[in-house]
């Protein structure tokens, strides 16, 4: 549900309210994916955000019930991009897009590696 503090003095939803509702959905779907947490960090993994892109694709108001669809795109050789759609619950209108990618790197070293094949597929 929107609250009233979710939207600028204009009017408009913020970019803070489309990042947090994509906040309260993100780990529940990894967890979904099969891919919690243990599939990176047990594999001495992390993903570091290197993009993340919000748009505003329709008009939002206060008490507007909503839903946020979430889905992989298509994996880089080092990267893993996650796309997230805002909708209004009642018609399905696209409220917000939000697009991130995420660089996978080695804790250790710090450096980017290559996708593990188990992920790619699960990323599928």
């Amino acid at each position: 549900m929107l609250r009233p503090t979710d939207f600028d003095a204009a009017g408009n939803l913020t970019m803070e309210a489309v990042q947090g509702k994509v906040a309260e959905g993100n780990a529940p779907f990894w967890m979904a994916s099969g891919l919690p947490p243990d599939a990176f960090y047990g594999r001495g993994l992390g993903r570091v955000n290197v993009e993340l892109k919000i748009e505003r694709l329709g008009p939002a108001r206060p008490g507007m019930p909503v839903r946020l669809v979430t889905w992989f795109g298509p994996p880089g050789s080092k990267t893993v991009e996650v796309c997230h759609q805002l909708e209004d619950l009642a018609t399905g209108a696209a409220l917000a897009a939000v697009r991130a990618v995420s660089l996978i790197i080695d804790l250790d070293s710090r450096r980017p590696i290559g996708l593990p094949g188990e992920i790619r597929r699960l990323l599928g």
